[in-house]
C-alpha cells in the first residue's frame, strides 16, 4: 500500500512544525495587539507637583465623587449576590486544600512579582507606568483617582470599617473569583509557550482594573507559576495556589488597613 505524500513522515513532520509557528506568530500579534490597547486607553503617571497629582489641589468634581462611590457601591454587591444566589460556599472546599508549604511558596512568588519585577519594570521601563485611571485628575476625580490606580477592585477597602466588612467578603468569595481565572486563563493550556501568551493576557487584563501597566506584566509571572500549577495537577492545582496567592495579599492589605486604623 503506498503512502501519499502529504502523509510521509518527514511531511507530516514539517506541516505539524509550519502549523505551530503559524500558532507562535498568532500570540505574538494577538498579545502585541493587547498591549498596544492597553497602551493607548492608558495616560503616563503625573508628574510630580502637578495639579493631576495632587487631590488637595481643588475641590474634587461631585460627578467623579459619585462615580467613585457607585464603583464601590457595585463591589460591594457583587459578593453579596454571590453569597445570596448560592455560588460562593461550594469553592470554599479550596481552603482546605492551602497547605503551609503553598503559603511559603506563594509569599515567595509575591516577593518576586512584586517587588522585584514590578520595581525593575518601572525603574528601567518607565514608559509602562501608565494607567486609565490618570487621565482623571485627582484634583477633580476624588477617590477614584486617589486610590483606583492601586486596583478598583480594592478601592472599598480605603473606606475606613467598611473596608473591614468588604475584606470579609471578598475573603468569603476568593475561591469562587480563584477558580473562575483558572477556568479562563489556564484551563485548556497546551503548552510553555501558550502558557506564557495566556499569562501575560491574565496581568494585563488587571490593568481594566486601574493597576499601572508594569504591574499588570508582572502580574504574568505569577500567571507562569499557576501554569505550572497547572500542568502539574489541573485546574484543582492552580485554583488551590491562585487561592493562597490573593489570600496572603488581602490578609497583608487588611493588616495595613488596621495598622491605618490606629
Amino acid at each position: 500500500m503506498e503512502i501519499s505524500e502529504e502523509l510521509q513522515p518527514t511531511n507530516l513532520a514539517k506541516k505539524h512544525k509550519d502549523s505551530q509557528c503559524v500558532y507562535y506568530l498568532a500570540y505574538i500579534i494577538s498579545g502585541t495587539f493587547y498591549f498596544l490597547i492597553f497602551y493607548w486607553i492608558t495616560a503616563p503617571a503625573p508628574k510630580p507637583g502637578s495639579v493631576t497629582l495632587t487631590s488637595g489641589s481643588g475641590k474634587p468634581s461631585v460627578f467623579w465623587e459619585i462615580v467613585g462611590y457607585l464603583v464601590i457601591g457595585i463591589l460591594i454587591y457583587a459578593p453579596i449576590h454571590y453569597m445570596i444566589k448560592g455560588k460562593t460556599w461550594k469553592y470554599l472546599v479550596y481552603f482546605k486544600r492551602i497547605r503551609p508549604v503553598m503559603i511559603g511558596q506563594n509569599l515567595l512568588v509575591i516577593i518576586v512579582v512584586v517587588v522585584i519585577s514590578a520595581f525593575a519594570l518601572y525603574e528601567f521601563l518607565p514608559f509602562l507606568n501608565r494607567s486609565w485611571i490618570y487621565r482623571i485628575p485627582a484634583s477633580s476625580g476624588g477617590i477614584l483617582a486617589e486610590y483606583g490606580s492601586e486596583n478598583l477592585a480594592l478601592l472599598p477597602l480605603t473606606i475606613k470599617f467598611l473596608g473591614l466588612v468588604y475584606a470579609v467578603l471578598l475573603i468569603l468569595n476568593l475561591p469562587l473569583f480563584a477558580y473562575g481565572e483558572e477556568e479562563d486563563y489556564r484551563k485548556d493550556t497546551r503548552d510553555w509557550v501558550h502558557a506564557v501568551y495566556r499569562s501575560f493576557r491574565f496581568g494585563l487584563v488587571h490593568c481594566t482594573a486601574g493597576i499601572p501597566m508594569f504591574a499588570g506584566i508582572a502580574l504574568g509571572i505569577s500567571g507562569l507559576w499557576l501554569s505550572y500549577h497547572y500542568f502539574k495537577g489541573g485546574v484543582e492545582r492552580s485554583t488551590a495556589h491562585h487561592l493562597t496567592y490573593n489570600l496572603i495579599i488581602i490578609t497583608i492589605l487588611v493588616i495595613f488597613i488596621l495598622l491605618d486604623y490606629s
